[in-house]
């Protein structure tokens, strides 16, 4: 396996990613009230990335600068938080939906919004008790 890339990050900025994934959940919220299933899909997966970034950061020092996101389950891996495995289940379960609601030519339905916005919504909420708790 091809080492992993990474980009180091002051510790006290993980709050920055944290404040990110909060405001895209905003979106998610809005999208799934709106019925816009497909912004509220995206913005599901854009805040669980940057809500594991903020993980990463608060613990490592560093976040996956990576063209493949699932890079960061392994960064994961490396810290010592017992939410780490929490955090890395409800990321595998947005990350195997990402490429079909961002890319593919199949409509986006509140079903598939709905349930990224559950993992999403776990995962920041897991995020924020350790960088606050």
């Amino acid at each position: 396996m091809a080492p992993l890339r990474t980009a180091d990050v002051p510790r006290g900025r993980a709050i920055v990613y944290l404040r990110r994934a909060e405001q895209l959940m905003k979106a998610v919220d809005w999208g799934i009230e709106q019925g816009h299933a497909s912004v509220a899909a995206v913005n599901a997966v854009q805040a669980s990335i940057s809500a594991v970034d903020a993980f990463l950061v608060h613990h490592l020092g560093k976040r996956s600068r990576g063209t493949d996101h699932r890079e960061s389950l392994n960064l994961l891996a490396s810290a010592s938080s017992p939410a780490r495995r929490a955090i890395g289940q409800h990321l595998q379960r947005v990350l195997d939906r990402k490429n079909e609601v961002e890319y593919l030519d199949r409509a986006v339905t509140l079903g598939d919004a709905n349930e990224l916005a559950k993992h999403a919504r776990r995962l920041v909420d897991t995020v924020r008790n350790e960088l606050e708790g």
